[in-house]
């Protein structure tokens, strides 16, 4: 028997103030972790222009600051405030600023994710101890780790593993083709290993980058790990190789944040919790309850943090000078004018000052340069894209090998967050994949450059994404 002690897990939970990181934290200590509270003060400027929205964004973020401090009071848990504020500004703010100037619609909360959470605070948590780090996103991860194999024999242990999940539904998942919904429970370890034929394929479960015996057993994991068994450093089914991991779409489809993660590496995932996956919005508040928290009852933020009470257009106003322009209809007339194209996004419709329609429009296409913007009623084709052109793509699956020059795969895709999921064609034609070009099955509207478009299979698993050209 090993004489090493056993030592529990060390996590940092990114503590917004908000109700959803306050239960992340919650819910990993009760499962055992060792955990520690951490806000990030990333934005307290407001707006430079009014002392008296700048005095109500600043009081706004140092109440965020104190609800996460006394959630971690309630939790019992140490806590820290990280001021990332000046790198935030320079590798946030000025991003999206600069993507407005440029003409383009940024998004800020994919470049924050990258940048600052998965990026600065990582690598400041690591660098304290930590052994993961934690947010409150609602995305779910499943973990490929390789089998260890325990004191009973490796074959009985692949069958329990397999026979168990096959009985909770995930037999489809279970090697190739339509021979893993027939599978046994006494010849599951036979598929053990197996990895799925369906390499590029939508229809695979696990997009067939994972050993179908690594996706069963990481679930498995998961689920031991809410039943309460406390991870510690030593429990071999509880530490994580290099052997990569999955992000699923949450259980709350409401609330799925996955959209915003695609730019996270296997690297980054070897060190990442997202304890709320698993749960409806509703749950995660009745929690809080149970915790005793006192933000239980606080409403989410909506929209872009930094922004507060001021609207995107009053906020770029105060980098951006105005520029009055010409507004096209798909005719060649002018309808109107605009205060400068750069403070407009494609498939916007308010804010036009365009009066007297007999239709609603809405905005097709913007040029800079000329400083016009072209207008188009709601089933106008210039509004529509077939094809688009995709940069600085990642793909999370690190197994996913491209043999050819060009290679085309099969994937559903939103180009924007909350948009319905569509068929569509990613075309990897480049080594490194950086660019890429995807063909949509239909043509989609209000297709925005800058914004982000993010794969996934028909399982759920999101795959990674690119930004639009």
């Amino acid at each position: 028997m090993s004489n090493v002690k056993s030592k529990k897990l060390k996590v940092f939970c990114a503590m917004s103030g908000g109700v959803d990181s306050s239960v992340a934290a919650g819910l990993l200590k009760q499962e055992g972790y060792e955990v520690i509270g951490a806000h990030m003060k990333c934005w307290s400027d407001g707006s430079p222009t009014s002392p008296r929205l700048r005095r109500a964004d600043a009081c706004a973020s140092e109440q965020d600051a104190e609800d996460a401090r006394r959630a971690a009071e309630v939790l019992g848990i140490p806590f820290y405030v990280f001021d990332f504020e000046k790198e935030y500004k320079e590798k946030v703010v000025e991003y999206m600023v600069d993507g407005y100037r440029q003409g383009i619609t940024p998004n800020p909360d994919v470049m924050c994710n990258k940048e600052i959470k998965f990026g600065l605070f990582l690598k400041k948590a690591l660098e304290m101890g930590a052994d993961y780090v934690a947010t409150g996103h609602y995305v779910c991860l499943v973990e490929r780790r390789n089998f260890i194999p325990s004191t009973r024999s490796s074959a009985t242990a692949d069958s329990l593993v397999l026979a168990r999940f096959a009985d909770r539904g995930f037999a489809k998942t279970i090697g190739p083709g339509k021979a893993a919904a027939r599978v046994s429970k006494n010849k599951a370890s036979s598929l053990y290993g197996i990895q799925s034929s369906c390499s590029a394929c939508v229809s695979c479960g696990n997009y067939g980058a994972l050993k179908c015996s690594d996706f069963c057993e990481a679930k498995n994991f998961r689920a031991r790990r809410r039943r309460g068994r406390p991870p510690e450093a030593t429990d071999a089914g509880a530490v994580r190789n290099a052997g990569g991991a999955a992000l699923f779409t949450a259980k709350d489809k409401n609330k799925d944040q996955s959209y915003f993660l695609w730019t996270l590496t296997q690297e980054q995932l070897r060190h990442c919790l997202f304890p709320i996956g698993d749960y409806l919005k509703p749950d995660v508040r009745k929690m809080a309850r149970k915790f005793g928290l006192p933000n239980a009852e606080k409403k989410d933020s909506q929209g872009i943090c930094f922004l507060g009470q001021v609207t995107l257009k009053d906020f770029l106003g105060n980098y951006l000078p105005e520029k009055r322009g010409l507004i096209l209809n798909t005719v060649g007339k002018v309808v109107g004018e605009h205060q400068g194209a750069h403070f407009y996004t494609i498939g916007q419709r308010g804010g036009l000052g365009l009066g007297g329609q007999v239709k609603p429009v809405y905005i097709a296409e913007k040029d800079i340069k000329e400083n016009a913007i072209l207008v188009a009623e709601e089933n106008d084709a210039v509004l529509y894209k077939k094809e688009i052109e995709l940069k600085n793509v990642n793909l999370i699956n690190s197994e996913l090998k491209i043999l050819n020059h060009e290679l085309l795969i099969p994937i559903f895709v939103r180009v924007r967050y909350r948009q319905p999921l569509v068929k569509a064609k990613l075309v990897i034609c480049r080594m490194p994949y950086a660019t890429c070009k995807l063909v949509f099955d239909k043509p989609q509207k209000f297709v925005a450059a800058g914004q982000s478009a993010v794969f996934y299979n028909a399982r759920g698993a999101m795959l990674g994404g690119g930004t639009i050209a």
